[in-house]
């Protein structure tokens, strides 16, 4: 494999913030770059929307993240500051991803299923009851 004298940066970066944005042309070595840099996270090809790419255990996490990091561009690009959370008690109740509004707080459960289900709301409508702040729910 070829040394990249770039990977000690971008190394460096990933330790500064929360993500790190490799581009170039197709085929330049944009993936192995990363996967010789980071070897103990996983991978995810998010330009390839193959249902086969998220057939394991970290398929929702990946998902959520990639999610929660798309509200963070669009908040950003807007020019608003970052006022993103979530909520999880010592029960286990959990929402993915609470924002603030005009009216209050808004909040987002996050899936990744192919189908709707019930529960999906019937979480949402128990963090409602917990946060009664709460104006506005999504999943």
């Amino acid at each position: 494999m070829i040394t990249r004298e770039i990977t000690p940066c971008l190394v460096e970066l990933f330790g500064k913030y929360p993500f790190v944005t490799v581009t170039g042309p197709r085929q330049s070595g944009k993936t192995t770059l990363c996967r010789a840099a980071f070897p103990h996270l996983e991978y995810a090809n998010l330009e390839v929307p193959d249902l086969r790419e998220f057939a394991d255990p970290l398929r929702g996490a990946l998902f959520e993240n990639a999610v929660v990091v798309e509200a963070l561009k669009h908040r950003f690009n807007r020019g608003y500051r970052s006022n993103l959370s979530f909520f999880r008690d010592a029960r286990g109740l959990e929402c993915d991803l609470l924002y603030e509004n005009g009216n209050g707080i808004g909040a987002i459960e996050i899936e990744s299923g192919a189908t709707v289900a019930s529960d999906y709301f019937n979480a949402l409508n128990r963090v409602a009851q917990v946060l009664p702040q709460i104006s506005g729910k999504a999943v």
